[in-house]
C-alpha cells in the first residue's frame, strides 16, 4: 500500500480535498482488525468493492492501496514522480 499524502481535508486554496474510497473501520483501531486477520482476502475485497485506488486507516493513519495498472504506472513513472528516492 501507498502511505497517506500529507494533505489535510482541505488545499491551500480552501478547497475541499475528495478522499478515496474505502471501509469505514473501527474507532482508533481503524481496519487493522480486518488486516491482521486475513490480510490477502481484505485487500482483495478492498479492491473488489471500492475500485482501484482505495484507502483504509490503520489507526489514525490512512494508507491508499493503487491497483489499477494505469494508476500504478502514473504513481511510479518518473515524469509524474514529484520525489525521488535515496
Amino acid at each position: 500500500m501507498v502511505p497517506p499524502m500529507s494533505q489535510g481535508p482541505s488545499s491551500a486554496e480552501g478547497q475541499k480535498i475528495r478522499r478515496a474510497p474505502g471501509p469505514r473501520g473501527l474507532p482508533f483501531t481503524g481496519n487493522l482488525w480486518n488486516l491482521a486477520t486475513d490480510p490477502l482476502t481484505f485487500l482483495q475485497d478492498l479492491e473488489a468493492s471500492h475500485g482501484g485506488l482505495c484507502q483504509a486507516r490503520i489507526g489514525h493513519l490512512r494508507y491508499h492501496l493503487v491497483s489499477d495498472p494505469d494508476l500504478i504506472e502514473q504513481v511510479l513513472w518518473p515524469p509524474a514522480c514529484p520525489w525521488t528516492t535515496g
